[in-house]
Formats: C-alpha cells, structure tokens, sequence
C-alpha cells in the first residue's frame, strides 16, 4: 500500500532582512529583494513585517509575483499592562487582512513592560511577574487567545527575550496559568 507522504513547508521571517525594531537597520533592502532572495533559498512563506502593504488588494500580487505565501506575523501585544479590550481594537484590522490572505496564523509578542529596543537596558533588568501577576496574565491571554481564534485566526504564542515570558521557568508558569497550549 502506497503513503502519501506531506511535504513540508519553510517559512521565514523578515527579520533576516531588516528589523522591525530597530529601523535604521537594513533601510536598503527593499520587501521584493527579501522575498525574491528568501524564495530564492527554497522558502515558500514569509512573515508579515513592516515593509508589507495593509491591504489584501497590493499584498496579494506582490506575494504571487514572488511565489510565496503570509505564512504568519507578530502582533505586538500587550495584555500585560492594557486591557484585553484595546488589544482587540488593535489586533482585529490584522485579524481581517490575514483571513483575506489565507495566512494561517497570528504570532502574539508581548511587548508590554518589556525592554526590547531600549539599549539603554541591560537584559539582566528584565520584567517579571510574580506568581499571582502571571496567574492573571495567564487568563487574561486565555480570554484574548479564544476571542482571536472565535474569529477564525488562529492565535500561537512567542516567548521573546527581554519580555514577561522569556525563560524556562517564566514558560512553565505562563503555560500552567494560561489555556494555551
């Protein structure tokens, strides 16, 4: 009996390219130039940056003409310090656009009290909950994630460096809180 087999797919990020926090970083690379050298390496998918129009109308025959797919893109929340309301009026223009791009997801960053791009910071003073903080951060992202994937998007979760969740204790305590999975 014959398998099917599933080939699999590569994505990248644009972050390869230029830097979305840091944007004198990279100014000369244009988001055709990325697409057409990250194709060009055998990825088929990019994450949405910057340099990538609003609209499903100028994305599309951009992403066509390079041969690659939205695999995905970071939306910078912060459920940690705002509510869950303002970050879904932030979040719902992106929700609209990947449906009408088919990209298959939303990559949840929590910039919320972080230092990330302060480099006046050193790592070391990074933010931290304490155990009752993460307990309702953990809801409070349970209750944001579900509202997002009740929209037809699903939602994953990105530890990040020098954020509220970052190492390996701060994931096992968010995971415990939290409904994600």
């Amino acid at each position: 009996k014959r398998r099917d087999t599933m080939k699999a797919k590569l994505g990248m990020s644009p972050i390869a390219w230029w830097n979305d926090d840091l944007k004198e970083l990279s100014d000369d690379v244009s988001l055709e130039e990325c697409l057409r050298q990250s194709r060009s390496a055998g990825f088929t998918g990019m994450e949405k940056g910057r340099r990538f129009p609003e609209s499903a109308a100028e994305m599309l025959p951009i992403l066509k003409k390079a041969d690659v797919t939205l695999c995905g893109g970071w939306f910078s929340g912060t459920i940690v310090n705002e509510s869950v309301a303002a970050n879904k009026q932030r979040i719902q223009p992106m929700i609209d656009l990947f449906k009408q791009v088919n990209a298959p997801c939303i990559v949840y960053g929590e910039v919320g009290r972080s230092i990330q791009g302060d480099r006046s910071k050193p790592l070391a003073i990074k933010p931290k909950l304490a155990s009752d903080e993460m307990k309702s951060y953990g809801l409070r992202m349970t209750e944001f994630a579900e509202w997002v994937e009740s929209q037809g998007m699903p939602l994953v979760y990105h530890h990040h460096m020098a954020a509220v969740v970052e190492t390996e204790p701060e994931i096992d305590s968010f995971m415990n809180h939290s409904g994600i999975s």
